[in-house]
Formats: structure tokens, sequence, C-alpha cells
């Protein structure tokens, strides 16, 4: 699991281990845990209880929580998915960049990844190249017995000092199957070995979304763990997706975790009550969605403006809409004005581009609009070294420009779709970059202390910037955009 640099080191603390590999755990009472735990919670005076979904869960001030094996939610679909490895080679994956960096040794034989610890026993994990937010993953694997392996979601390198997590694939005497494990237990799952079959091929699917992720673990159909995160401090926002060997005892060196069929399929950051997402990413309204007035944006262009003359600085093709890079300076407005206002979009950059969402426009005599802020979108991960220059703290994607920096950043690479969820209302702006909020700001309170100005009725507008390093044709892209106003 978590600790990989050599077999001697000892794997989590649950069960503890002695010098020779063997559990000092009081199995006596294994077979009693849930009757014990679920006597104690009825006991408690702290007992909170509370339904998520079909399933009770008894909360407990330990942080136990109880919840049956075998859910009625079916797994996600997984169409539209795309392949992660081509079961010839290693490509698209790395040994380095993560929290566990290690020295096992990775492998492909008949059309699978094959794991097995290194030359010492020692463990390691196989990473994607490049992070991930919100998404499903899915794989197929096939553990010798015994073996301790797992799927770590939201690894970043180690320096930045943040974990993630790790769901457990620990194929031993007593092991879990299941778990969600961070540098210590977050959730036990005793009971999911129960799904797993011994020396077989098992499906195993991982929904992980929002921020703190709700986690989320199917072994064929049955769903073995629903895990909702407590708090985000300590914890990656993105991050890459990692297949792990853990470091063994020399007598199980010979075994290996074999890897097929792994796939992802993202998952744009909304609210399931009021979109519903198809096959190829694009959202649609549900009946509630469209009773509480959102709007869908780029179905046409009839409700937008353009600052300046033709040529037109972008095309809509599908309900997307390219930002073209021979058309940098010509803005793009709504014609409506809003006081009180939430949108969501998705939008994806080209490295380097340089854009934004403007808010509260007003034309101005010469026709060019005046706006009250811009919410920056930038490329953050080529824009310093392609410029040879360092940014300004609040000139990062998802800074309130000039004003206020972003919280944290939760910004894909260049090619990668990424989510923002806007919402301002009664003088507080609240902003969400791919679920993970960014920005929680009291324009009024700013105003008044003279740091910042209030945001005025007025339009919406795109800020058509620049390419980066693309000079002509489409830099930015932008799409799901819906838009309704608060009362």
């Amino acid at each position: 699991m978590a600790s990989l640099g050599s077999a001697t080191i000892p794997p989590h603390p649950r069960p503890s281990r002695h010098q020779d590999g063997t559990h000092c755990r009081s199995s006596a009472l294994t077979p009693l845990r849930p009757l014990l735990t679920l006597i104690f919670a009825l006991r408690s005076l702290c007992m909170r209880a509370f339904v998520t979904g079909t399933s009770l869960v008894l909360c407990l001030s330990t942080g136990l929580a109880l919840a049956p094996l075998h859910s009625q939610d079916s797994p996600p679909s997984l169409e539209g998915a795309k392949v992660l490895f081509d079961g010839k080679s290693l490509s698209g994956w790395t040994t380095v960049g993560g929290r566990y960096d290690g020295k096992a040794r990775w492998t492909v034989r008949e059309g699978c990844i094959v794991g097995q610890v290194g030359p010492k026993g020692q463990g390691g994990l196989l990473y994607t190249q490049r992070p991930y937010a919100d998404f499903v993953f899915a794989c197929e694997v096939k553990i010798d017995y015994p073996f301790d392996s797992g799927i770590f979601l939201g690894m970043e390198p180690r320096s930045q000092g943040r974990r993630g997590w790790q769901v457990t694939l620990d194929h031993r005497p007593k092991g879990e199957i299941g778990g969600i494990y961070s540098d210590g237990w977050l959730r036990h799952n005793p009971g999911g070995e129960k799904a797993f079959k011994k020396n077989e091929w098992n499906q195993v699917i991982v929904r992980s979304r929002g921020f703190p992720p709700r986690i989320e673990v199917w072994v064929g159909k049955t769903k073995i763990l629903d895990h909702q995160e407590k708090g985000e401090e300590g914890f990656a926002p993105i991050g890459r997706i990692g297949i792990q060997v853990h470091g063994a005892r020399k007598s199980w060196w010979k075994n290996k975790v074999r890897f097929k069929n792994l796939k992802l399929r993202e998952l744009p950051s909304h609210n399931p009550l009021h979109f519903q997402l198809d096959s190829t990413g694009r959202l649609s309204l549900t009946p509630k969605g469209k009773a509480l007035g959102w709007t869908p944006m780029l179905e046409n262009l009839k409700a937008w403006i353009l600052e300046g003359k033709e040529p037109s600085p972008f095309l809509l093709n599908k309900s997307v809409l390219s930002f073209l890079a021979e058309g940098a300076g010509k803005n793009l407005w709504t014609r409506e004005r809003f006081k009180n206002f939430e949108l969501r979009l998705d939008f994806k950059l080209s490295p380097s581009a340089n854009s934004g969402i403007f808010l509260g426009g007003s034309p101005g005599p010469s026709g060019r609009f005046r706006y009250s802020h811009e919410i920056q979108i930038l490329d953050d991960w080529s824009w310093e070294k392609d410029h040879k220059a360092k940014l300004k703290a609040w000139q990062h994607c998802g800074s309130l420009y000039g004003v206020s920096p972003p919280r944290l950043s939760a910004l894909l690479p260049p090619g990668a779709w990424n989510s923002y969820q806007i919402r301002y209302q009664g003088g507080r702006l609240h902003l969400r970059l791919n679920g993970r909020l960014i920005q929680d700001l009291d324009l009024l309170a700013l105003e008044k202390k003279g740091a910042s100005r209030a945001l005025r009725t007025g339009a919406l507008g795109f800020q058509i910037h620049g390419g980066g390093r693309v000079k002509r044709g489409p830099y930015l892209w932008i799409k799901n955009f819906f838009l309704r106003r608060i009362e």
C-alpha cells in the first residue's frame, strides 16, 4: 500500500506487523466487529443518522461508518471512455512524479501491465502521465494470492506536501479490498473481499467526483464502497492516477499483479439534478434545470454581441465555440445584462493561451465595452516557460484578475477540458474550477475597504486575448455553457 521503499518497511499500521511479517491483531473479535460497532453506534449519544441515496449510514464520533455491501447503485457508464493502455507498451505511463515513486518492476506481457516487487522486494507505483479531476476509472485486475496492490487517486510529487487516496486491493490474509487509505486509514472495508474473485480477473471501477471527493468503488456489478471525504486540508485537488505494487516479504516476491483494459471517462463538474451528461461529454437540461431558469448559451449566437468588425474571431460548431488567434482584441458579450447570476461552462486551452470572462460589462462611447471584473482563463502550465516571465499570484487561471489569486490550483493541462462554475449574488462571488472552490469573495466588503469594487449590473463577456503558441486557428474552446438569473 503506501510505504514502498523496501519490503522491510511495515505497510499500513492496520493490522500492525512484526518484523517477520506476521499480523499482530486480535482475530478473535474480528467476526463480532460489525455487531459490536452497531451496538456502540446505537448507544452513542453523539450518533447522527442521515440517508445517502438508498443506504442508511450511521456516522459516529469515532469516524466509523456502516453501509451495506450490496448497494442498488449500478456501475457508471464507460461509454465514451478513452483507453489508457494500448496493450503493447507503457506509453502514457510513468514511474515518477507521484507521492510514492519506487522500484517495483513494471512490464507488458500478453496484453497486460504486469507489476512485481523490485530486486530487493521494493514496491512502487505506475502513474498516468497527466492529472485528472473528476472521472470514472475502470480496469480489469488479476492478483496472485497473496499480494498487495491498489489504485491511487490525486497523486502529485511528494515535494508538494499533499496526499491523495488509495483504493486498497490488498489480496492477502486479513487484507482489504476497497478500503480507503491515505498515509493512514480513512475507511475500512473488511467486507469488500466478498465481491473479489480469487485467482480470477475482476473488473474494478472507481468514480471520483468533487473536492473533497466522493469516491465510489464497484467490483463487477457490486458496489463495495461509497466514501465521502470530510475535508480538503492536506489533500491534492487534482492529480495523477496510479496502480501499485506494494513491497513484500521474500516468500511472496514471485507473485504478480496484472492489469488490462484500463479506461477513463472524464466527468465535467455539474449538478446532476440540473444537467444530464451523455456519452460524448455534452450536457443537457433536466426538467428541474429548465424550471430553475437555466438557459443554454451556445445553441446559436443570437444572444451575443461582437466588439469590432469582421472577420469573426470565433467559430460555432455543434454548440462548441472556438476562438481564433487571428481575432485577438475583439471581445464577445451577452446582449442581456445581469445583476445576480449563475453560470457553468467547460473550456479547453492550447499551450500558453490567454483569455478571460468579463463581468459587469457595458458599452462605452467608442463601442468598446468597459467591465467591472475579469476571471482569468490562462494556461498556467506553459505560460511562464514560453514567455520567460513570472506570473503574479493574481494572474493565474481562476484569479479575479488584479484582485484575488485562486486559493488553490486545480487547472488541468492544455488539451484537457476544465469546468468553471460561477455564482454572484448579493455582492458575493463564488468560483469553482473543476468542482474545487477557488474564490469566495465579498465584493461589497472589499469595496468598502477600498480593496476592490463591487460588481455592477452588466453584460458577461469573453476576452479574445491571444493564442500563445497558436498563431492561426483556434486556441480556446468553450462548450456546455449554461446561464441563469438569480432573483
